[in-house]
């Protein structure tokens, strides 16, 4: 298979509210993200690997992308 047919990532979504966030990050310096944004950030991911796998392979007419999603809930340890 040609080389960059296919991409493979994984991506955590942190289940944060947004309020949490901005009273985290003002205390902290940092930038944690809200679920929200994590979800935008993921969304980006995709489409980005769906060009990038169609730009190598020519995005030729009656050809096609598969795209697989598992998503996994994953409880905290308490």
């Amino acid at each position: 298979m040609k080389e960059g047919l296919k991409q493979s990532f994984e991506y955590d979504i942190a289940i944060q509210s947004k309020e949490r966030c901005k009273e985290i990050n003002k205390h902290n310096g940092t930038d944690f993200k809200d679920t929200s944004e994590h979800i935008d950030v993921l969304t980006e991911k995709i489409h980005d690997a769906i060009f990038s796998v169609g730009e190598t392979g020519g995005f030729y007419e009656g050809d096609g992308i598969r795209v697989k999603v598992k998503v996994e809930y994953i409880p905290e340890n308490k």
